[in-house]
């Protein structure tokens, strides 16, 4: 029988878990689904083969905070597999044509994922739209470069933490950035059960404080070790967030120097991280990168309208291999955008228009490997035009 697609039902939701799990590897740790209170049903679509559920896939609604500051209605792709028995046998072409149609439903211009296999997407019209950095470091090697007066620290326990940090995150945007309801941060980002926790301790949440007012935020964990009589732990940083300088090297420092645990890890730090920067010897500060938000542009007007652009000017662009072309103007930071198939600008595939899309790219960077095409001057506008004062950083995964 041909494979048939549909949104799950309440009772179906447990086998859609379990699926899911499956096919990752894992299993349903918690006896009361997470997942249910922050992705709606109607929104959880299941592959059927006859009765059996053999694939998987579903669309959180969020909103993408954009250069400039402005957000954009976002499917958040998630929970996307495939059983091992049902492998290419068009399983996932079909999910992902649901959720396009769930897309244009829900009047969402972009879709967004965290991508398990960075092969798949592309040709689902997928881009790399930001990339972070894996970073570890031994705390007892770190000298910091500068004197200064620290925020002072003060723990919160999680009640505290739901009323407080959601206030700070939302007053500190940058592209890349999703909104987080309520829920999304008392069951995702706040959610402590032992499935999160591996060998790790309970989640640490500590704040900084100046005159008062909350300025920053890190939550971690500890792992402790022994190594013949030395006490040699572990902090794994799951976020860091600091609304200005001053409260960044507040929790660099605080973070760097717990007793016991000189090892630190952060495994999703923003590029423009400041800890490189404010020690004496950079390179005791490891980093790896890797890409983590993709973004496919549905409707590509829509998307492009919806931020602001570091230049004005025209740019007429064209997909690569779609037969489409739209001519972006921009005007005092704002833009309009139409189709137009009578100038030529330049030509892209629809994935390397997402990875131009918030910031984290220069269109000069991907024509010099080839995959943008265009004179020079277009090129250079191109360049004026997609720029972002902030570097993109998604900072939990979905």
């Amino acid at each position: 029988m041909p494979i048939t697609v549909r949104a799950i039902t309440g009772a179906e939701f447990e086998r859609y878990e379990a699926v899911a799990m499956q096919t990752f590897g894992g299993d349903v740790s918690d006896g009361e689904s997470r997942l249910a209170k922050v992705l709606r049903v109607k929104r959880a679509y299941g592959a059927f083969d006859d009765q059996a559920l053999v694939g998987t896939a579903g669309a959180f609604e969020q909103k993408l905070t954009l250069p400039g500051g402005s957000t954009v209605p976002m499917a958040g792709l998630t929970f996307v597999s495939v059983l091992p028995s049902h492998r290419r046998t068009g399983v996932l072409r079909a999910l992902m044509t649901k959720h396009e149609e769930d897309m244009i439903v829900h009047s969402e211009a972009i879709s967004g994922l965290w991508a398990s296999e960075s092969s798949i997407y592309g040709r689902f019209g997928y881009g790399v739209a930001a990339e972070s950095d894996y970073l570890e470091t031994d705390a007892r090697t770190l000298r910091f470069a500068a004197d200064f007066e620290p925020d002072s620290i003060r723990f919160l326990d999680k009640e505290r933490a739901l009323e407080k940090l959601p206030t700070l995150y939302n007053s500190v945007p940058r592209p890349g950035h999703f909104t987080r309801s309520a829920v999304w941060w008392q069951h995702r980002t706040l959610y402590d059960g032992p499935g999160r926790r591996g060998s790790g301790s309970t989640l640490r949440i500590a704040t900084a404080v100046r005159d008062g007012a909350m300025v920053g935020y890190v939550l971690y964990r500890q792992t402790a070790a022994n190594d013949r009589g030395l006490l040699d732990g572990s902090v794994s940083i799951v976020e860091l967030l600091g609304a200005d300088l001053k409260a960044e090297q507040t929790l660099w420092r605080f973070i760097s120097h717990l007793d016991l645990y000189p090892h630190l890890t952060y495994w999703n730090a923003p590029l423009d991280c400041a800890l490189p920067w404010l020690v004496e010897d950079r390179r005791r500060v490891r980093r790896q990168r890797t890409d983590t938000l993709w973004l496919r542009l549905r409707d590509i007007p829509t998307a492009l309208e919806s931020r602001s652009y570091a230049k004005d000017g025209e740019l007429p662009i064209s997909l690569q291999g779609e037969d489409q072309s739209y001519n972006l103007q921009v005007a005092n930071g704002r833009a309009s955008c139409e189709e137009d198939h009578g100038q030529v600008g330049i030509l892209l595939a629809r994935q390397d228009l997402a990875s131009l899309y918030l910031g984290a790219f220069l269109p000069s960077e991907l024509a010099a490997v080839g995959r943008i095409a265009g004179s020079r001057e277009m090129i250079e506008r191109a360049d004026g035009l997609f720029g972002s004062a902030r570097v993109p950083w998604c900072p939990e995964i979905f």
